[in-house]
């Protein structure tokens, strides 16, 4: 893809850099049958990510645009245990 620069854009390769997450671990969703993607009933849906794999692409969102630091994995165990505030 060509994209002019510019100062006030930062282009963020989220697709190259999530492969490098466990992937495993943030694609569970179960895909049902699309013949026409040749997916079949029970493989994993590589299209859309689970509540943890959406907590790293924050991290990498909010490390790289805002030098915010940011842990999925405490953030994902904060929240699933109830906290209202988890913390980062």
């Amino acid at each position: 893809m060509s994209i002019p620069e510019n100062d006030s854009l930062q282009l963020i390769d989220l697709f190259n850099i999530y492969q490098q997450f466990p992937l495993k671990r943030i694609f569970t969703f179960i895909s049902e049958e699309n013949q026409v993607e040749g997916i079949k009933v029970g493989e994993i849906d590589l299209q859309h990510l689970n509540q943890l794999g959406n907590a790293y692409i924050a991290k990498v969102i909010l490390e790289k645009a805002f030098s915010v630091g940011f842990d999925p994995e405490k953030y994902i165990k904060e929240t699933l245990s109830g906290e209202k505030y988890p913390g980062y």
